[in-house]
């Protein structure tokens, strides 16, 4: 009897350990499947945010959009210099000029120095401001969009208002051939000054926004690290679960 007893208790100690048991067990199941739900969920932000980082700021490679960024730099320096080159050349040509216009025998200047008229230099810095607007126009629009037309339209009418003064600003009681064609190549001169310096005038801009791109990477690699670690951090998680 006593026995029977013992068997009939330890029997049911038995039976209430595999109960406990098996609530632990779906205890432990419900908990890993909630994780895994989370991990899965977070997995996917982070895969998103990774992609979002990547399309957003034109993320393929960043050691050869470097290279490329360089590349471009350096040529864009090279045109810069050639530009400011010219432009020296080119005044120096103007000075040139100047002083064979003075030896003319038939030649006066008009009490005004042509570098102290108010008007040409206004023409001038119109003709620069003309000419930075055709360039940014060109970038986006082809060369028979109306807005390029019309802004080429006023390029050609500052430049003959260029041409006017000018030829206003020299007098000879005697015109001659030769004194007309220095006179021509004053103004043309100044207009190729004018081209000149706004060509450095995009370059150095273009220069500009290249070194901030540049200097731009180490930030988009320190950023691009840390969003890869987060994904292969949660797929490795995702994966054990």
């Amino acid at each position: 009897q006593t026995f029977e007893n013992n068997k009939i208790e330890g029997s049911s100690f038995l039976d209430l350990l595999g109960n406990m048991s098996r609530q632990k067990i779906l205890q432990a199941y419900e908990l890993m499947k909630k994780e895994s739900l989370r991990v899965e969920s977070a997995l996917a932000l982070a895969e998103k945010a990774l992609e979002d980082f990547r399309k957003d700021n034109d993320v393929v490679n960043l050691d050869d959009q470097r290279r490329a960024l360089i590349g471009q730099k350096s040529k864009l320096e090279e045109e810069l210099h050639g530009a400011q080159r010219l432009q020296r050349e080119k005044k120096s040509d103007i000075h040139g000029v100047k002083e064979a216009l003075s030896k003319h025998p038939e030649f006066q200047e008009i009490q005004i120095p042509i570098e102290d008229n108010q008007l040409l230099i206004n023409y001038k810095n119109t003709l620069l401001g003309l000419e930075i607007s055709l360039a940014n126009a060109l970038a986006e629009l082809t060369p028979q969009h109306p807005k390029v037309k019309e802004i080429q339209n006023q390029i050609d009418h500052t430049k003959a208002s260029i041409e006017k003064e000018v030829t206003k600003a020299f007098v000879s009681h005697l015109s001659t051939q030769y004194f007309d064609s220095l006179v021509t190549k004053y103004y043309d001169t100044e207009i190729q000054i004018v081209s000149l310096k706004a060509r450095e005038t995009i370059l150095t801009a273009q220069i500009k926004d290249i070194t901030k791109v540049l200097n731009d990477i180490p930030n988009k690699e320190t950023e691009l690290g840390r969003l890869n670690r987060n994904v292969d951090s949660l797929r490795s998680s995702y994966t054990v679960l």
